[in-house]
């Protein structure tokens, strides 16, 4: 069974935001919903399992054979409640990227 998504210490976010940062565009017009559907997209499978694995604290074992709509609800819940797809643009403005 697969948990639901949780706020994450920082170390945390961090490994889940530089597993998606080179899908998430530097411009996008459209919901949140969206944005992370273009990213579900183009993370290969094992990106996507690192990532579920990290945003709900389940082992690899437990979600893959979870329902897959489940996954895919608890990644978009878990980027959206870590604020991982505005860390580009923090970093942008803290000049890091």
């Amino acid at each position: 069974m697969i948990n639901s998504a949780k706020k994450l210490p920082l170390y945390e976010c961090l490994e889940v935001y530089f597993l998606v940062d080179r899908y998430i565009p530097d411009k996008f017009e459209g919901t949140l919903y969206d944005l992370s559907h273009e990213i579900f997209e183009k993370l290969s499978p094992n990106e996507f399992l690192e990532c579920v694995c990290l945003l709900t604290s389940t082992s690899p074992d437990a979600i893959i054979p979870a329902d897959g709509l489940s996954c895919y609800v608890e990644f978009t819940t878990g980027l959206e409640i870590n604020n991982i797809l505005a860390m580009k643009d923090l970093f942008r403005k803290l000049g890091f990227i």
